[in-house]
């Protein structure tokens, strides 16, 4: 559940600010966050809602554990893609709230913890409470003048 805090450091400067080695890297990595501010505001108006984030953290996470892309995450897919097998165990039932042999994406938007979690993180990036972030809100995306 931390890759929404790494996905808003990577967007906010923090994972990817090391100095590069050298200019080719610097804009490899000003590519990548740009595109991945593009991925996640769906609507392309320059603004990353609340509402934009966690639904681009919840979907993409839940693509990455539904390695059938049946539209559904077995106990088993949950498990092999988890890094932390101890946590998984424990966390797996608590999505599979209803004991179905699945997660659902409502399951996931149902875990009131995790949706919290995002929207925590998210504000940590919003610092004046607007609501959304802009690209001028992330120093480390916007282009060197």
């Amino acid at each position: 559940m931390r890759i929404a805090l790494v996905t808003l450091l990577i967007l906010s400067c923090g994972a990817l600010n090391a100095a590069p080695t050298n200019d080719s890297h610097a804009k490899k990595r000003e590519a990548h966050q740009l595109s991945l501010f593009a991925d996640f505001d769906k609507n392309s108006n320059g603004k990353l809602t609340e509402k934009e984030f966690i639904q681009s953290i919840v979907t993409n996470l839940f693509k990455e554990f539904d390695l059938d892309g049946n539209g559904s995450v077995s106990k088993q897919e949950y498990h092999k893609h988890a890094k932390d097998k101890a946590r998984a165990k424990h966390e797996y039932p608590i999505l599979d709230s209803t004991n179905k042999g699945y997660i659902s994406l409502k399951d996931v938007y149902a875990h009131k913890a995790f949706i919290k979690e995002l929207r925590d993180a998210f504000k940590q990036v919003d610092t004046q409470s607007k609501g959304y972030v802009t690209l001028k809100d992330l120093p480390d995306l916007t282009p060197n003048q």
